[in-house]
Formats: C-alpha cells, structure tokens, sequence
C-alpha cells in the first residue's frame, strides 16, 4: 500500500505530465526517427498520425509539418471487490470511453501551434450504498500552446490546459487550469529527452509546481523504450505496420461533489467534496497500421489499482486487480 503524500505527489506527476509529454511527441513526429514508432503506442498518448516519417523522409532541417488526428478508444474493466475499511460493498466494473483530437499547425519554419480538444468517461458498476461511489465521471478538456525550435536539437515549449470534470453528469462542474513548460533535447535521431516544469494548484498533488522529464531510446533496431507518464513502455517492431510493447499506464482526474451528492447514500459529510479517481494499469498491447492515415490498437492486462478518494474527508474505496481490455482507432494526417 502506498503512503498518502507520496501516492498523490505520484499521481500528480501522472496528470501533470501529460501536458508536456504530448508536445514532447508532436516534436518527435518532424524529427529525425527511425523507422519504428517514434512514441509510445498508446492511443492516449502516442502521435498524431499512425505512421511518422523515416530517416529517407525527412531530413534534420526539414521545417514541422501541419498535422491533424483523431484518437478514439474504450476500455472494459472486470467486476473486482471493492472496499473500504474492514467494509466490503460488492463488485465494482468499469467502462472508459476516450476521445482526443490534436492538431500542430506550423507558422514558420521553427514556431508551430499545437492545440487539443478530449473527452474521457468514466461509467461504473452500481456497488452498495454505504460505498458512495459514483455512477460515472467526465472530463472536457483543452490545450493550447507553441513550440519553438531553437536548434535542430533543441526545442521549447509552453501550454495551458483548462478543463473541466463533473460527477453523476452535469449537476456540478469542477474547473481546473493547469500548464507546463519546458523543452526537448534530441541528442541523435535514437535519442531525446523532455523535461521542463508543470503547475497545477488545484490538481491531485499537494505540490503546485511539479518537475517533468521523460525519454525517447531507439536502442536495438526493432526496440524502443520510453520512459515518462501517464504511460512508460518497452515496444518491439514485428514490420513497420505491426509493432507491440509493455508497461504500465495510468487513468482517473479531480473532480467535486455535488451540494446533494452525500445525502443519497447518508453521507453529508460528503457534499461539496473533492473527489480524486486513481487508476494504474499493466497490460500488454500491439499497434498496427491499416494505411499510413489510419491505425488500429488492442491491449489486454490488469488495473492493478483502482482507488475514489475524497481528499478532504479521508475516505478511499478502493478495488482489487480485475483484468481489462481495450480496442482504439487512430486517425490523421
């Protein structure tokens, strides 16, 4: 069992990190790259568009493409016991739906724009009622920002992300505003490295401002390991088309109760109330590209952890591993 402080700067640095890691493989994409996916092959994180460019595509000067995806995924998670204290309240299952869109737009040979529009949601299984979990979660978000390419090594960056998660549907909505800034050091076309800084006050960490850094290895000619949040993976290339990996991945956001919430289960004390939803999973997954527009993706593993705390109350349902699968489709250009 984790401690609790250390647990919430963790998943923090989940959430937080995101921001950064995703203009971390817009750059990626108009880099120099081997002919292996670029990023990690996961539909919430990986690039834009299924295929990226190769070494005979794109040379090392060559100015950011314009680019525009689409990510669409859902995920089932298995009925596990759920719990908190000593009390057992029953078997809680999950459904996750994702969508993203991103785009980077070029403005000059080294400034481009990068913005994001999502949609997650969360839909559980109904428990006890002495449990007080949710029926479902939402989170619309957004980002907008730049990037800036100082050298064809170096690259800056800064967004903002506001968004927005609600309980039991649209009864009380929670607005967070978060950013992070920093750059990307490509240290050879195998290798580059994130790292920069992210701020979120209100977010699942008791530290406002938290440091990121994340890494891109092209190893081995069919290997690639990346490090960083929300997911860390090992991949091997099979062909250019059909690539598979490892590791473990993260899922949940912050949100607030509404003023009536705790009253339907006899809990008032519930009521205007902080909620956080954690999630890690382990899985194994395979991408595989139908046409340079289009990808497919599945992966299949365990939630490990699953946990509903209201911060300021001290009280954390939680659930026990239950295996999960998820299918997604990746569109762009």
């Amino acid at each position: 069992m984790f401690q609790r402080k250390k647990f919430n700067l963790f998943l923090g640095l989940i959430f937080l990190s995101t921001i950064s890691l995703m203009v971390s493989l817009y750059s990626q994409e108009n880099a120099p790259t081997s002919p292996t996916i670029s990023s990690t092959p996961d539909t919430n994180t990986s690039d834009l568009a299924p295929g990226v460019p190769t070494k005979s595509d794109i040379s090392e000067n060559a100015p950011p493409k314009f680019r525009i995806g689409v990510v669409l995924n859902d995920s089932y998670v298995g009925g596990s016991s759920t719990k908190s204290g000593s009390n057992d309240h029953g078997s809680l299952s999950e459904q996750l739906f994702r969508f993203e869109c991103r785009s980077s737009i070029p403005v000059s040979d080294d400034l481009s724009v990068l913005l994001s529009a999502g949609y997650n949601r969360f839909d559980f299984s109904s428990l006890d009622a002495t449990s007080a979990t949710p029926q479902n979660l939402e989170i619309e978000k957004a980002s907008v920002g730049l990037s800036y390419r100082i050298s064809p090594q170096w690259e800056t960056f800064g967004m903002i992300t506001p968004s927005i998660g609600e309980v039991n549907g649209w009864g009380r909505s929670y607005f967070l505003l978060s950013g992070a800034a920093g750059a990307n050091w490509k240290v050879n076309p195998d290798l580059s490295f994130t790292f920069g800084l992210a701020v979120n006050p209100e977010g699942v960490s008791d530290l406002p401002v938290i440091p990121l850094i994340g890494a891109h290895w092209h190893f081995e000619d069919q290997w690639t390991l990346n490090v960083g949040l929300p997911r860390t993976s090992i991949e091997y290339a099979l062909t250019k088309e059909l690539h598979f990996w490892a590791g473990p991945s993260f899922e949940g956001g912050s949100f607030k109760t509404g003023s009536s919430y705790g009253n339907a289960f006899g809990r008032p004390d519930l009521n205007d109330q902080k909620l956080e939803y954690r999630e890690i999973r382990v899985a194994l997954g395979t991408d595989y590209k139908i046409t340079p527009a289009i990808g497919i993706s599945a992966e299949l593993g365990s939630a490990v952890y699953r946990d509903f705390y209201f911060r300021n109350v001290g009280y954390s349902p939680h659930s026990d591993p239950a295996l999960y699968g998820q299918l997604g489709v990746k569109i762009g250009l």
